[in-house]
């Protein structure tokens, strides 16, 4: 908690959801042709780069070593997030091509419809956060390997400030619906390397989890907090 970060230098792009922005962006990234992997080698140091969103290897290292999945957690700060694909399945880069543009034509998820604003506050928060930037639609295409995800809007509920119910829309990523090759992202995934996933009664368990915490340990106060893995590191 202690430990002094270096603070990221300023990145060539623009963090802004504008036009304007979105032309700036698509001419630094022409300057290299487009190549991800020259990009953020140049915004090394920048927040661009995924090792300068979270805290130093060498201060959080021994909270991941005591996770089961430690390792892949450094995977995560050092070079980001990726996609398990299953190599066993085919898709060729015509067939990626074909998706590509079959999403574009396809557009959005059906959930989205009279969800736009809500949409737009949802995409300008990515991007002032520095997690996502905007680029024309007809630069997209120049990317190598680039492919497009179908944005969704999911019902949920929240609970307000008096402790009621009350609904709430999540922006979600479409990985599920096939494209022209037959294939959807979650159906190229190799589910061996994924971790175990536990679903619903997610509130009954954290009851749970306290009860038999406070019979363990009677008169103690317990905290309980929920981050996103970037906030918490």
């Amino acid at each position: 908690m202690n430990a002094i970060i270096k603070a990221p230098v300023k990145s060539n792009i623009i963090f802004q959801n504008t036009e304007s922005a979105a032309n700036h962006n698509a001419e630094v990234l022409g300057k290299v042709n487009f190549d991800w992997d020259v990009v953020k080698k140049q915004e090394e140091n920048t927040s661009i780069h995924p090792e300068n969103k979270f805290r130093e290897l060498k201060y959080i290292k021994p909270l991941f070593d005591l996770h089961e999945n430690g390792d892949k957690l450094k995977e995560i700060v050092l070079n980001g997030a990726s996609y398990h694909f299953d190599p066993s399945i085919d898709h060729s880069t015509e067939q990626a091509e074909e998706d590509f543009y079959f999403n574009i034509d396809r557009g959005n998820n059906k959930t989205t419809m009279g969800n736009e604003d809500f949409i737009m506050k949802s995409i300008d928060k990515e991007v002032s956060r520095d997690l996502a930037f905007p680029i024309p639609l007809n630069w997209v295409p120049l990317i190598p390997g680039i492919a497009v995800t179908l944005i969704g809007v999911a019902k949920q509920y929240t609970l307000n400030k008096n402790g009621g119910i009350i609904p709430k829309n999540r922006m979600t990523h479409d990985c599920s619906r096939p494209r022209k090759s037959g294939l959807s992202l979650n159906l190229r995934i190799n589910d061996d390397k994924m971790e175990e996933r536990i679903y619903g009664m997610c509130l009954w368990r954290i009851l749970y989890q306290i009860h038999q915490l406070h019979l363990e340990n009677p008169g103690v106060a317990i905290l309980l907090s929920k981050l996103d893995f970037d906030l918490a590191y």
